[in-house]
């Protein structure tokens, strides 16, 4: 996942890689399981079998492993992340054929354009600084096909709360110097839809999971010459 350089970021993220599994299975979310949410929130960007795909900032593989049970082997599965320690976890994790892990940076992908069907980003541009976060969607938009799409995953700020706490606790977002705290505001005060609009995709929708506890957005490439 792709951020900042804070404390955080030096002394927390590797045990939070090293961890987060065990946490999973110890602790539950509003979507009242941690797979569960994950699960949903890949159905929800609409992806198939046969779907040429690219995950950004995929971490662990968590998700990776998701898209993986719902697209079965008739896809192919490219999924990145800045992190060594994140890719050699997640390969180690999952040797399925059809996946493919990468230390790549979601901002100079390396692929050609044109490349995928579905670009999928998850609860990762609130890490960002925005100018980070749009170079990150338009790099998406570059390697879709004409008339792919991109999914963009994120835990939104809900009604409740209850809910608000959870989350607050689940995500460590108590800890003052949090890197996240101040870009993930930001990210959600310009709003999500917004914000990968500005990036030049179109016909863009919002899902909401969970009491409003995870956005999904998703939008298209428009074919050349659409309006």
């Amino acid at each position: 996942m792709t951020s900042g350089t804070g404390p955080f970021e030096r002394i927390v993220r590797p045990i939070h890689w090293r961890y987060l599994g065990l946490l999973a299975r110890c602790s539950n979310i509003p979507a009242r399981h941690y797979v569960r949410w994950r699960l949903a929130s890949i159905w929800a960007t609409g992806m198939k079998p046969g779907d040429r795909i690219l995950e950004m900032c995929c971490g662990r593989g968590e998700t990776t492993r998701v898209i993986a049970e719902v697209v079965g082997s008739r896809s192919k599965v490219d999924a990145i992340d800045t992190w060594p320690e994140a890719i050699e976890i997640a390969r180690r994790q999952s040797r399925l054929p059809y996946i493919e892990f990468l230390v790549r940076d979601a901002s100079d992908t390396g692929f050609r354009s044109g490349t995928f069907d579905i670009v999928v980003i998850p609860h990762a541009l609130h890490n960002m600084e925005r100018d980070r976060w749009m170079t990150v969607l338009r790099e998406a938009r570059r390697v879709l096909r004409e008339g792919g799409s991109v999914a963009i995953v994120e835990v939104d700020w809900p009604r409740s709360p209850l809910t608000r706490l959870y989350l607050c606790l689940w995500w460590w977002y108590w800890l003052p110097w949090r890197f996240q705290l101040r870009t993930r505001r930001d990210f959600l005060r310009r709003g999500v839809a917004v914000e990968v609009r500005e990036a030049g995709f179109r016909n863009v929708t919002e899902r909401r999971l969970y009491s409003g506890a995870v956005l999904v957005v998703k939008a298209e490439k428009l074919t050349a010459g659409a309006v």
